[in-house]
């Protein structure tokens, strides 16, 4: 039995999910090949109750303007469709970068009018003794830098800005 297959990337990692059925609150699928089966129940419009292995756990789907995201104990992983964009079906990248989670920035490694890099570092920031780089979504040009080492700063604020390279030729 074949489902819908999507190409997904949570946090900084890419990952292949099969929903292989989803009836009566009960989802299977596959992530990277590996089955596996949950109990999902809709506590509220934005709380999800799963139960895998045994094991209950609830999330939180947070949707930011153009992005989702799911909270479960404080961190807070951005959810992005991957097969959209591959498939030139969807929005252009953002023009922006924000923290997936509430952190401490702890280094700037961009000033305005740096040319950037799809995938290069640009802000450190740091949550619960876990330090994450957030990365060019995009080649481009930093137009802004909003965050200073020692901010605190949280979901969908917005950090750098940046536009667009015109032409490559340019």
């Amino acid at each position: 039995m074949g489902g819908k297959k999507f190409h997904i990337r949570v946090a900084e990692q890419e990952h292949q999910l099969e929903v292989i059925s989803f009836a009566n609150g009960r989802l299977q699928a596959r992530i990277d090949g590996e089955e596996i089966q949950a109990e999902c129940r809709m506590v509220s419009p934005d709380l999800v109750r799963l139960t895998i292995a045994g094991r209950r756990e609830q999330v939180r789907l947070v949707r930011l303007e153009n992005s989702w995201q799911v909270a479960h104990r404080g961190c807070h992983l951005p959810i992005e469709s991957l097969s959209q964009k591959r498939a030139g079906q969807g929005k252009s990248l953002p023009s922006e970068v924000t923290p997936p989670m509430p952190a401490t920035v702890v280094k700037v490694q961009v000033v305005p009018g740096d040319q950037v890099s799809r995938g290069q570092g640009l802000i450190v920031v740091s949550a619960m003794k876990m330090e994450v780089i957030l990365k060019s979504p995009k080649d481009g040009v930093a137009r802004e830098v909003l965050a200073r080492v020692g901010d605190q700063v949280s979901p969908g604020q917005v950090l750098v800005t940046f536009e667009e390279e015109q032409d490559a030729g340019q």
